[in-house]
């Protein structure tokens, strides 16, 4: 048990708790190492996971696990939920990562979308224009065709 990761041992005293299985020698751990025995007993009752039943000083280990508890070993326990949360955090700078990339990408063609914008407009503007340009023309040549018409069938 002593080359275990503090995590684990919460794990295999909550796991013992809840199915009363010594998986591990946890029994004889808890006996020798009293002071850590009750700190991770201690842990555990603050986080919620068992309730404590100090029937006697002598005796810190008596606990009966939550509800909580049973949901959290369920779930992994303390190194699921580390292993959870170190996933999520790598995800999460892949993500920054990422997000960075594409702000320097964007930076970099900012000018030339802008420029390619600036000349679209300029030229919707300036066949616009044109069009506007062409049909009063038009319009003008339409009237002086019909006067013309007009004139000869006077004539």
């Amino acid at each position: 048990m002593k080359d275990y990761t503090i995590l684990e041992k919460l794990d295999a005293i909550l796991n013992f708790i809840i199915n009363e299985r010594d998986e591990i020698g946890l029994s004889e751990y808890l006996n020798n190492n009293y002071n850590e025995a009750v700190e991770l007993l201690e842990k555990l009752s603050k986080d919620g996971y068992i309730k404590r039943e100090q029937k006697t000083k002598n005796d810190p280990f008596n606990s009966i696990p939550t509800t909580e508890g049973r949901v959290f070993s369920i779930s992994g326990g303390y190194v699921g939920h580390k292993a959870a949360n170190d996933l999520k955090e790598k995800l999460s700078n892949d993500k920054v990562i990422i997000d960075l990339k594409n702000a320097k990408r964007i930076y970099k063609t900012y000018w030339i979308t802008f420029a390619l914008a600036c000349l679209g407009a300029l030229l919707g503007i300036y066949t616009f224009v044109n069009n506007l340009l062409s049909s009063h023309q038009s319009t003008s040549l339409k009237n002086e065709t019909v006067q013309k018409k007009s004139i000869k069938a006077i004539k």
